[in-house]
């Protein structure tokens, strides 16, 4: 890993910084072997664009791409940020790794002799360094290795989760058959659907979705009245029509978006994304326009519709649109005071995150089971209360991440312990350090060593 840190040396001067050039270098495949031209290679690269390219594939004369992180057409953007180079030798791969959302791109050039140059270039917006001032660069890493890109990518991935970005357990529907209303269309009818539940289920397909096409507009998102004429009342009549069939209902949606004739747009003008000439931007395929992820207001309101979706109409699952999921353009509305306009980027996927946790805040089995849980944690600490009376109690591993799901209960069972002294001054506190387990352990090493207090 790594984080240069510069200086204006200046006394007087400002200093403007136009691109930073990170981790920068030639590859030569014939290197490692005569018989092999010097842009031999395979390559991994996660840049994600309008026509949909492979992100696995050879090196040839004279290619070229940027694999820029940000937006790359109105809709598509966002994608991994590692590219990755191998032969049958060794491989070497660059990437950044900062925790969250960074306008960079990670270029692959046949250049004029035929080496390969990769890199980690982070252009910037007016980046005034003023005299003396420090200039810190984003986190990096260069590997080299054997092997394809796998390697290069479980480093990467390793060192995400070293950052806190670690994955949950997937769960076992996760991985069953899904059967989706998008063959009939946008124009399907609740007859289309009901006809065909019962041959889905006789497939064996175990999730039924309610594809694009329910909505009276993206913006809104209510039952439009030509296809379901009683509105939450026929919505919710189709997902109880799924389940007694033994199958699990899934809606589909958008996130960030709305119709400039809906009631929000019409209400919250402001919300929207404005690009540099103070333009909304428009997403084609729909015709409507981003919202800004970065404003609380519209965060709150993807959580919400979440929460309608699951809780007030009972689906089990969301089917989110890939359109608008990996990231929003950069957004300049002088209305919401953005210190970088690359807040909305990177507000991006924490809202998502919220809008999963309310999800999953709606399943009621899963909620049961972490009741459950939190039941059982808070007899362990009632014996560990028991044995050495302790003041504090520090929770790690990633089953923290679902703290809140079983906090009340695991509280409620620690209550019973018989003496209110030991649970008025007990503190229990989660830590998010992704290698608590190993300092645990560590700790309780130390603490055994001759000369040391218990």
């Amino acid at each position: 890993m790594n984080v240069p840190i510069y200086k204006n040396l200046h006394s007087s001067k400002e200093l403007k910084i136009d691109k930073v050039n990170s981790e920068v270098y030639r590859l030569n495949s014939s290197f490692t072997n005569p018989e092999f031209k010097q842009y031999d290679f395979w390559s991994f690269q996660g840049g994600s664009y309008r026509s949909r390219p492979d992100w696995i594939v050879p090196v040839v004369d004279n290619f070229s791409q940027e694999n820029y992180q940000g937006m790359n057409a109105r809709e598509y953007g966002g994608g991994t940020p590692v590219t990755d180079l191998w032969n049958r030798t060794m491989g070497m791969a660059v990437a950044h790794i900062e925790p969250i959302f960074k306008p960079v791109n990670l270029p692959v050039e046949v250049q004029s002799d035929k080496q390969v140059r990769i890199g980690v270039i982070f252009e910037q917006e007016d980046n005034i360094l003023s005299p003396e001032e420090e200039y810190q660069t984003i986190m990096t890493m260069v590997l080299v290795h054997d092997g394809d890109c796998y390697n290069g990518l479980s480093v990467y991935s390793s060192l995400m989760q070293k950052q806190g970005l670690t994955f949950e357990k997937f769960s076992d529907g996760s991985y069953e058959p899904i059967w989706c209303g998008w063959g009939y269309g946008e124009d399907f009818t609740l007859n289309d659907m009901y006809g065909t539940l019962p041959k889905v289920k006789e497939l064996g397909f175990k999730w039924a979705v309610l594809d694009y096409g329910w909505e009276n507009n993206n913006g809104d998102w209510l039952p439009i009245k030509s296809k379901l004429p009683n509105g939450e009342k026929d919505m919710k009549a189709f997902v109880e029509k799924v389940k007694e069939m033994g199958m699990k209902p899934k809606l589909w949606c958008v996130p960030f978006d709305a119709d400039t004739a809906s009631n929000l747009a019409k209400e919250h003008p402001d919300w929207f994304v404005l690009n540099k000439d103070g333009e909304k931007v428009r997403i084609s395929f729909w015709n409507t326009f981003f919202l800004c992820p970065a404003v609380p207001e519209v965060q709150e309101y993807q959580v919400e519709l979440a929460r309608r979706y699951i809780e007030d109409w009972g689906f089990d699952g969301l089917k989110i649109d890939g359109m608008c999921l990996n990231l929003a353009p950069p957004c300049y509305n002088p209305a919401h005071k953005h210190k970088s306009p690359y807040e909305s980027c990177e507000k991006t996927a924490e809202v998502m995150r919220k809008v999963f946790e309310k999800a999953k805040l709606g399943d009621k089995k899963a909620l049961a089971i972490f009741k459950e849980y939190g039941t059982h944690l808070g007899e362990a600490i009632k014996t560990i209360m028991f044995a050495v009376d302790p003041e504090a109690i520090i929770l790690g591993g990633s089953v923290c991440q679902s703290y809140p799901l079983f906090q009340k209960t695991m509280w409620e069972q620690v209550q019973t312990f018989p003496y209110q002294n030991s649970i008025d001054r007990l503190v229990i506190e989660r830590s998010d350090e992704p290698h608590i387990a190993i300092l645990g352990a560590a700790a309780l090493y130390y603490d055994s060593l001759p000369g040391q207090q218990p």
